[in-house]
């Protein structure tokens, strides 16, 4: 039988796996409102929130935006693709270059998708503040903007 080499670390302790854990959970959780609308995965629904609230988007802005690998990228916008959720467009004269913006069908998901996504919002933002004191949602407020504005889309 092995030992453990330390005792001073504990996984369930360890903030970023407490993130990771919240980040899994959650997810689960909006899989089921967007696979309502056909939207298979994660990934997928990632995509069609960034192209709903930014429009227009190279894939490569979509990959360091959604925090996608760029194969992921191209596998999930052929996806939405195929089900009429977005639209292409090839740069003329650079044929690796691909835009992406959602196509009127997948405009009409998002706008029967948000109400659903409000609704967890609310149901999970009274979860969260029921879990944490007022000390504790502001002292950690600032920490979640901050790792926010460092992650938010640079648009040009």
């Amino acid at each position: 039988m092995r030992q453990l080499m330390s005792d001073d670390f504990k996984l369930f302790e360890f903030l970023p796996f407490q993130f990771f854990v919240l980040s899994a959970l959650t997810c689960e959780q909006l899989k089921d409102i967007y696979s309502k609308y056909g939207i298979e995965n994660n990934k997928e629904w990632r995509i069609i929130a960034l192209l709903n609230e930014y429009g227009r988007m190279s894939m490569s802005r979509i990959a360091s935006e959604s925090f996608i690998d760029p194969v992921n990228v191209t596998r999930s916008v052929e996806s939405l693709f195929q089900k009429n959720y977005c639209d292409r467009f090839y740069d003329t004269e650079d044929r690796r270059r691909v835009d992406v913006q959602l196509s009127e069908q997948g405009k009409e998901v998002m706008a029967k998708l948000i109400p659903d996504l409000r609704a967890f919002e609310v149901k999970f933002n009274t979860i969260v503040g029921q879990s944490l004191s007022e000390e504790m949602r502001t002292k950690y407020q600032p920490i979640f903007d901050r790792l926010a504005d460092n992650h938010k889309p640079k648009i040009n």
